[in-house]
């Protein structure tokens, strides 16, 4: 039995849509697209395409204030005493002013911006695969299938759910459609015989 590959398939009408969603299907799922594509019961909703994260922002972050203050100790000696003064740096915000790099941010304020870049790093790398999962699929899409349906289905400022819908509204077959075409075939399979067929290998391959 020959099977149609990624390679050859091609979509240009209702006859072409199984072979074709299949693997459409079984692309989207690998790379864990479907459920963005198509939801998981009829009516309800996909899940929604991962948004762009922003990095985060160093004036969004607190601005050091550095105070400087004498602390006295005192010093004593068989013959005399005295006092040693040494100078004291205290850390406060600057209520005033935004940092402009890192050294400037209090100690606090750049803990805190170094977990969230690194949190932006992880959401960044999640979100690059994805949008390069999903333009491998739109190109797999643009190259299987035919100008006319690219032309009224594949605008390029959709998504590609938006194409997988307009594509499967204009030639796909529906879920109805299929149980209504398998009980037609499971009816006339089992049809009793009126005649002997004169050929009974080929009625039995049909």
């Amino acid at each position: 039995m020959s099977t149609q590959t990624s390679e050859n398939v091609a979509l240009k009408g209702p006859d072409d849509w199984e072979a074709w969603n299949t693997q459409f299907k079984s692309k989207a799922i690998s790379t864990k697209l479907w459920r963005m594509i198509n939801p998981v019961e009829e009516g309800a909703e996909t899940e929604p395409f991962t948004e762009e994260p922003h990095p985060p922002k160093i004036s969004d972050y607190d601005k050091k204030l550095t105070r400087e203050t004498r602390s006295q100790s005192s010093q004593s000696s068989a013959t005399a005493q005295g006092s040693q003064s040494a100078i004291v740096q205290i850390e406060e915000v600057d209520h005033v002013s935004k940092p402009r790099t890192t050294a400037e941010m209090t100690t606090a304020a750049r803990q805190a911006f170094q977990l969230d870049w690194t949190m932006y790093q992880h959401e960044f790398k999640i979100y690059t695969a994805e949008v390069e999962a999903i333009d491998k699929l739109r190109n797999w899409v643009m190259k299987t299938t035919s100008d006319h349906l690219i032309r009224t289905a594949c605008d390029p400022e959709d998504t590609i759910k938006g194409w997988y819908a307009k594509l499967k509204e204009q030639v796909g077959v529906s879920d109805t459609m299929l149980k209504r075409d398998a009980r037609s075939l499971y009816r006339a399979a089992n049809k009793p015989l009126t005649k002997a067929p004169r050929d009974p290998i080929a009625w039995l391959n049909n």
